[in-house]
């Protein structure tokens, strides 16, 4: 870093931050105060501090926040925006060929319970969608991942079972990949299987900026899919809870966008002008997509065509396009053309002085991009498909109704819990070693619970001190408040290792 003249971090402190894997803290603490003690920033210098974290102290004022986003449709990255000063814009809009409808699949499996780590139920579903889909020609092509949201073993339970019933070759080709948060980390898939793992008896509140950071790495790696696959309802949840507010999110995933649900196409017009032109492209057979979201604004119309080609059409009506929105519109337009979109406009005040050659000149640049009709038959725009699997009693209704909040009683399932209930193989017990990572600067630490004198320097701790009584009984990835060093402190638990 020090030999250029200029530096540029890129970086998003959104997302996970890096892992201190295999590093001892009392060895960090020693290099940091023989070497480089006289620097200002030296307490942050931390195996968990990230290049950009370390250059977002140093240049507090130098920071340029790039919003638009190319990977994910709309309905899809909307989520993660809450996590930024500025809401992202979404610029992807899939061809007619890579679009799959509707991009969010909402997977409710009433029966499923979190033993060990995994959740058996929401990975039959998993398995068995993967499988099915993987066997259909428009899915040839299609890559696939699965993303536990409690540690690996669920995936690594989802991947075994994948390569009984798909075998590896599928899984070549398809290049699926199983993991958590972290191993998707810079990676994206067509198709996201995302697994809450949590059932009502060990739902806890996921909050803490770790959380954060693993839920928006694990909601924007699908490219045109979706799936939200969990065994928790809504009314189980804390309102602080990330995990309600993916729900949530699967429920109004455009709570800004045109509903289209029980409407006819045309309705989702906002003018005269605009139904006018879209009848007469619906008349003459041509596939339209009207009030198209893309970037925060919407397209008047998109033109489809085989091959995915496709035209975008732009009706500026002078009462609804002022000299005032003109710079906007053509932002937005300079912005859509870099990734290779046509576009063709039209003032409202030219089509009504000569409709025909108006006309004449849309069909004719319809012909130049070789997008013929091919039949206007078109369906409302549904942003989500809600299932309930696994139990044959729970009706398309349940979840409003659910009365698992109180009783905890599981339609499918062999068992009945009580509330706190804890599935012992699962949580910390007195001789656990136990890795955490402190929830306000990403350090971690390692405790041994034991019988013994404490020496936290040493990572052992008297299963009778308060730390250890605050761990016990609490399970992997759950949110723990500690008083360390007299300062209240919040830590995620990492990693159990069970006492021999």
């Amino acid at each position: 870093m020090l030999r250029g003249k200029k530096l540029l971090v890129v970086g998003d402190d959104k997302q996970v931050s890096p892992s201190a894997v295999g590093m001892e803290e009392r060895t960090v603490i020693q290099l940091r105060e023989t070497f480089l003690r006289a620097m200002d920033i030296a307490n942050f210098l931390e195996p968990t501090t990230s290049l950009y974290d370390l250059a977002s102290m140093t240049f507090p004022g130098s920071v340029v926040m790039l919003r638009e986003h190319f990977r994910c449709v709309e309905p899809i990255i909307a989520f993660s925006s809450r996590f930024y000063p500025k809401a992202l814009i979404p610029l992807r809009v899939p061809t007619a060929e890579e679009r799959l409808d509707p991009p969010l699949i909402d997977v409710f499996v009433p029966g499923g319970r979190k033993l060990r780590d995994v959740n058996a139920g929401e990975a039959d579903f998993v398995v068995g969608e993967i499988a099915r889909l993987i066997a259909l020609p428009e899915y040839a092509r299609r890559t696939f991942g699965v993303i536990s949201m409690i540690g690996d073993k669920q995936a690594k339970f989802v991947q075994e079972r994948l390569v009984e019933a798909v075998g590896t070759e599928a899984i070549a080709r398809h290049r699926i990949m199983c993991g958590n948060a972290s191993t998707f980390q810079g990676q994206e898939r067509d198709v996201i299987f995302l697994s809450l793992v949590a059932c009502p008896k060990t739902a806890r509140a996921q909050t803490a900026r770790l959380m954060e950071q693993r839920f928006n790495v694990a909601m924007s790696r699908a490219r045109d899919r979706l799936y939200l696959v969990r065994s928790v309802a809504a009314s189980m949840l804390s309102p602080k809870d990330l995990k309600l507010a993916v729900i949530e999110h699967f429920r109004n995933p455009m709570a800004d966008a045109v509903a289209a649900r029980d409407k006819e196409v045309l309705d989702e017009t906002e003018s005269p002008f605009e139904r006018e032109v879209g009848n007469l492209l619906l008349d003459r057979g041509y596939r339209v997509r009207p009030q198209v979201p893309v970037g925060g604004y919407r397209i008047d119309f998109v033109v489809e065509g085989e091959g995915d080609r496709r035209l975008a059409v732009e009706l500026d009506g002078d009462r609804y396009h002022g000299p005032e929105r003109w710079f906007e519109d053509v932002r937005r337009q300079r912005a859509l053309e870099r990734l290779g979109w046509t576009f063709w406009r039209c003032w409202g005040s030219h089509w009504f002085a000569d409709r025909q050659q108006c006309l004449d000149d849309l069909l004719a640049a319809l012909g130049r991009l070789g997008i013929e009709p091919v039949g206007g038959e078109m369906t409302p725009q549904v942003w989500t498909e809600h299932r309930n699997v696994g139990a044959s009693a729970v009706t398309e209704q349940a979840e409003a109704e659910f009365p698992l909040a109180e009783a905890f009683d599981v339609p499918g399932s062999t068992a009945s819990f009580a509330p706190g209930q804890k599935d012992s193989d699962a949580v910390v017990e007195v001789g656990d070693t136990v890795i955490v990572r402190f929830a306000d600067d990403n350090r971690v630490m390692r405790f041994r619970l034991g019988a013994g004198p404490n020496g936290l320097d040493r990572g052992e701790v008297n299963a009778g001190q308060p730390i250890a009584q605050a761990l016990l009984g609490n399970g992997l990835e759950e949110e723990v408040d500690l008083t360390v060093g007299g300062v209240d402190r919040r830590v995620i638990i990492e990693k159990i290792t069970k006492s021999v």
